[in-house]
């Protein structure tokens, strides 16, 4: 099976813990719980094909290699996202199916009917979040830009399409963001010939307002407050306003990341909970982790973590992956080393302090993306 998919490149990386505050080192407070339950989605290093995962037991112990192709059954795919423990792959170009392998029940579902739209459609884009297959589209009928979002719910196999607005939503692949409960559009009104960000709700597709964000140029949602950051970079700083999703109000002004922080214009994901944020690096590499209560930033630099696996290892880990696990606070790298002029792939748990707590040999799979397990 062909996977059309795009990963980052191969980067060392380490950690160093700093504060904002100062240039002295800080220790962060939270201690690991547990390692968490993951599978991983990777590349042969042999044949280069994509969409093997790699499943262990929950101790492990032992792991079990899935073959996508095999499970799924056609030729070309392109990856979508992952979403929990469902790996979410497409085919065809517009996409005419989806398919949902769900790596903690070894089970599939197939969406082949998830777009029924009542207009003619011309340019469609397609994504998927908790139990909604997402379709935005032109109505070609027309003369020019009005668009629709038709959202499928996969549990009831139901549909519901809006009216999103005469604008102008090129291009479409870095105007539409969806996560949690809801799904933005950003597009230029026609008629003003200004920045508008459209709002719905993923949980039901209705619409449920828009705002002016004309003088914005970068957007940071928080699925944790839900609220929707807004900088616009004019100041110099990283000062932002908040959009409050529940009532659609601006506070304005609101408040400050410190120095170090990283942002780029557009859309930005980052992981929340009550009191932290992940977010990446321009290289989209999980890097930093911010807390609201200290208003501190905790940096991420490659050369000591680096150090900190080859002590342990022995071996030149380098890093294609990485993320943070809030629920556990631990940092999971995924990536290759050399051995006997050979590429292997590994995985290595490590404490937000960068102490190795397990390594996992994956041999000929290099791990891209982890998969939390339910």
């Amino acid at each position: 099976m062909r996977f059309l998919t795009t990963f980052m490149g191969v980067i060392t990386i380490a950690v160093i813990i700093s504060c904002s505050n100062d240039d002295d080192q800080a220790e962060t407070p939270q201690a690991v719980s547990t390692l968490p339950n993951i599978a991983i989605l990777g590349t042969d290093l042999t044949t280069g094909e994509q969409g093997v995962v790699l499943d262990w037991d929950e101790n492990y112990e032992t792991s079990t290699r899935i073959n996508l192709q095999e499970e799924l059954g056609f030729e070309i795919g392109f990856l979508r996202n992952i979403v929990g423990s469902e790996v979410a792959i497409t085919s065809g170009f517009p996409v005419e199916e989806y398919l949902f392998y769900n790596v903690s029940t070894r089970t599939i579902d197939s969406e082949p009917s998830f777009f029924t739209p009542n207009n003619p459609p011309g340019g469609t884009y397609t994504t998927n979040v908790g139990d909604a297959i997402l379709t935005y589209y032109l109505d070609s009928s027309t003369s020019c830009c009005d668009i629709y979002l038709e959202t499928f719910k996969r549990s009831t196999q139901t549909s519901n399409e809006v009216f999103i607005g005469d604008a102008d939503i090129s291009p479409v692949q870095s105007n539409i963001f969806a996560k949690g409960n809801y799904s933005f559009a950003k597009a230029t009104d026609i008629f003003t010939e200004r920045e508008v960000l459209y709002i719905n709700d993923t949980r039901t597709g209705d619409r449920l307002g828009t705002l002016d964000v004309d003088s914005y140029e970068a957007f940071l949602y928080d699925d944790f407050r839900e609220e929707m950051y807004l900088f616009d970079f004019d100041t110099g700083s990283f000062m932002y306003d908040a959009l409050d999703l529940r009532t659609l109000t601006v506070r304005f002004n609101n408040n400050e990341f410190p120095q170090r922080f990283v942002i780029s214009s557009g859309f930005n994901d980052a992981q929340f909970d009550a009191e932290r944020m992940v977010f990446k690096d321009a290289l989209g590499e999980v890097s930093n982790i911010y807390d609201f209560t200290t208003d501190e930033i905790v940096l991420y630099d490659r050369s000591v973590l680096f150090n900190s696996i080859f002590d342990e290892t022995g071996l030149g880990f380098f890093v294609s992956n990485s993320v943070i696990d809030l629920d556990n606070n631990v940092y999971i790298a995924l990536g290759t080393f050399q051995e006997n002029n050979e590429s292997k792939g590994m995985v290595v748990f490590l404490s937000l302090q960068g102490e190795v707590l397990q390594t996992l040999f994956t041999e000929d799979i290099r791990p891209d993306e982890v998969i939390f397990k339910n």
